[in-house]
């Protein structure tokens, strides 16, 4: 995954196939659909072209919807790089917070709630207000997934159930989903789980969308000591997905659960390091140990 990437920006990174600026704009126009069909690494390469032939702040929203790609298929130093170097290009600017809140998304994503948080209480009103509906969507997302780490359940329940009906992309309605049933699942809601098993049939979207949601499908099951069910459920999910550390951690958390400790370590060289999820699944596998 990552590293067919790496190579083919290598290749395709220098100007020896100029791309006009109308295609650009085309490029710039349809990447919003690309993420809705999830198609990150094709996004990266192509838009990667166009930031460096025309100039990264030609094109902010293009520039927007490839750092979210990054974040998605957890190429995260890359994504940092992108962040740094959009909030320089765009300081001053209306754009400026948007960069922002992608800085925040890629702190929540590798447990750095603390800074998640100030960032998004750091915006100004009238540029919230302005913000899309998936903006919107991120930025509850975030606030959700602090409110669950600073055990804020209440609110971060609100939160998160907002981030699912603003949401646009279905990749953010079925994350803030996976997110909420998590909580529920912990809370021991019967009847909330059953409902977001439910809307987990009804969402529709790429192969990391219907992941999430097959997630969502095995926590239900887990829930209800369905074993085979959600054993079953987050080996689908992990099948159709490259990386995902997310829905991998799931799994390992199922796998440690029913004694199988070093299938679950196995699945840490597929998770990233560094991210919440990595290292939620390694404390867990300590914790075995130890005991």
């Amino acid at each position: 995954g990552l590293t067919s990437v790496g190579e083919m920006l290598n290749t395709t990174g220098d100007n020896s196939f100029p791309v006009s600026l109308t295609e650009a704009r085309i490029l710039q126009t349809n990447s919003f659909n690309m993420l809705i069909e999830e198609k990150f690494d094709e996004l990266i390469i192509k838009g990667k072209k166009i930031l460096q032939y025309h100039g990264s702040a030609a094109f902010p929203i293009l520039w927007q919807n490839i750092i979210f790609a990054m974040i998605y298929v957890e190429d995260f130093e890359s994504a940092n790089k992108n962040i740094n170097e959009y909030l320089e290009a765009f300081a001053e600017t209306s754009h400026y917070e948007s960069g922002l809140l992608y800085q925040a998304l890629l702190k929540t994503k590798k447990g750095d709630f603390a800074t998640a948080l100030k960032i998004i209480k750091s915006f100004p009103d009238n540029r919230v207000k302005g913000f899309t509906n998936d903006e919107t969507a991120i930025c509850l997302l975030i606030l959700g997934c602090c409110g669950r780490y600073y055990k804020e359940f209440v609110q971060a329940h609100i939160d998160l159930g907002k981030a699912i009906n603003f949401s646009k992309l279905p990749i953010l309605k079925a994350e803030s989903l996976l997110e909420t049933t998590e909580l529920d699942y912990k809370m021991n809601a019967k009847v909330a789980m059953q409902k977001w098993a439910a809307k987990a049939n009804t969402i529709k979207g790429g192969p990391l969308t219907t992941a999430y949601c097959k997630t969502v499908l095995s926590m239900f099951h887990a829930f209800e000591s369905h074993d085979k069910e959600a054993f079953t459920l987050a080996t689908e999910a992990t099948s159709i997905i490259n990386r995902c550390s997310k829905i991998y951690g799931w799994y390992g958390h199922l796998l440690n659960k029913s004694g199988k400790h070093s299938e679950a370590e196995a699945l840490l060289s597929k998770m990233t390091p560094g991210t919440y999820s990595t290292d939620l699944l390694i404390a867990e596998l300590t914790d075995n140990e130890i005991h």
